[in-house]
């Protein structure tokens, strides 16, 4: 059994120290980074259309053995054109140019 120090931070939040936990395998140190992360998602992306978190793990030498990070993005497709007798929620657009901004925007 090996200790690792776990520090988080985000894209408003510095880097801070979060815990010291005793475990006996690499694939423990990701179980424990994905519960931890799964957290701080929980906490940091509510209310926000953005946001980005890390996780490094650091060994007892306090060298960095294991990084983690997710993004989150919300985003809303374009409102249906004027006249569309399409009910429901707009849909997501899709294929190569997805991302594509329109002419005249």
């Amino acid at each position: 059994m090996a200790l690792y120090h776990f520090s988080l931070g985000s894209d408003v939040v510095a880097t801070t120290d979060v815990a010291i936990v005793e475990l006996s395998s690499p694939q423990a140190v990701v179980e424990e980074a994905g519960r931890i992360l799964a957290d701080m998602a929980r906490d940091e992306f509510r209310g926000r259309d953005r946001a980005s978190v890390f996780l490094m793990v650091k060994d007892e030498e306090g060298r960095p053995v294991f990084v983690s990070s997710f993004s989150f993005a919300a985003v809303w497709p374009d409102p249906p054109p004027e006249g569309s007798k399409r009910k429901g929620p707009p849909r997501m657009r899709s294929g190569p140019d997805a991302g594509a901004t329109r002419q005249g925007d």
